[in-house]
């Protein structure tokens, strides 16, 4: 399956293989739900004044007919890859947390 996926790149060079592996990454959370509407990704270069290079943060927002998801907000890092990786394991983390309080619901009596 698929996800609705949009990734954009902000005041950088868009990377193939970043984005490669972002669509990967986001095929993956099907594994924990397959009702996503949207997913969206920016990957953004933010210039670091106090230190030499660039700092990168990956923003992640993730819509499901019950719930959206944001990551990435606070995460960045000097490569692109390790600051995508984060912002998936940190969107997943939320999406495994949510999907196991909806299913605990569905297995309370009345619920």
């Amino acid at each position: 399956m698929t996800i609705p996926l949009q990734v954009h790149f902000r005041d950088m060079v868009p990377l193939a293989g970043l984005e490669e592996a972002i669509r990967r990454r986001a095929d993956g959370l099907v594994r924990w739900t397959r009702e996503v509407s949207r997913c969206e990704v920016t990957v953004e270069s933010q210039d670091s004044r106090h230190r030499q290079g660039h700092e990168y943060r990956v923003r992640i927002h993730l819509r499901v007919p019950e719930a959206e998801f944001v990551a990435g907000d606070r995460q960045g890092h000097e490569d692109p890859t390790v600051a995508t990786h984060e912002a998936f394991s940190a969107l997943e983390r939320q999406v495994e947390d949510w999907e196991r309080r909806r299913r605990d619901a569905k297995r309370q009596p009345g619920g």
